[in-house]
């Protein structure tokens, strides 16, 4: 019966308007999250956000905010979509904050242009802006590598 009724929450959830409350388990990097909710486990990759991969330059740093950002925290999940991978792909909320919008803030992802709705675009393209002239977090670094041209070289 508990497999069914996880089976049913995993192909409803996205259909339903409603947030899922949990408690962040897992941070896998610095976009993707592991989020427990009544006994089901959501994989959640930061919807609008890219951020360095775990082997690239500010990878690790990026997954290391993340984790101080949520990680033991309750938090609300509002789900935009699934992603090809079948993760969950969502805006996050700690105490009414959006980490996906602090995330790139505080110069530890990109905005995801390709993947943002375009009433998210000028927002989070704005914040990244004056994460990179304050030279915040992978800003820092003179040419950062845009994790999507790190994944093709690999």
């Amino acid at each position: 019966m508990k497999k069914f009724l996880l089976f049913f929450l995993l192909l409803a959830c996205p259909l339903f308007s409603e947030d899922v409350l949990g408690r962040v388990v897992g941070v896998t990097d610095g976009d993707t999250i592991k989020i427990a909710s009544s006994g089901v486990l959501f994989k959640v990759r930061l919807y609008g956000i890219d951020a360095p991969e775990k082997h690239q330059a500010y990878g690790q740093k990026a997954k290391q905010h993340l984790s101080d950002l949520c990680f033991g925290r309750d938090v609300k999940l509002t789900i935009v979509n699934k992603d090809r991978y079948g993760r969950f792909v969502g805006k996050v909320y700690v105490e009414g904050k959006c980490v996906n919008e602090i995330m790139v803030e505080d110069g530890f992802a990109w905005a995801y242009r390709q993947y943002l709705k375009k009433a998210d675009k000028d927002v989070y393209a704005a914040m990244e802006q004056v994460a990179r002239n304050r030279g915040l977090g992978l800003w820092a670094d003179k040419s950062p590598v845009e994790p999507w041209k790190f994944r093709r070289k690999k």
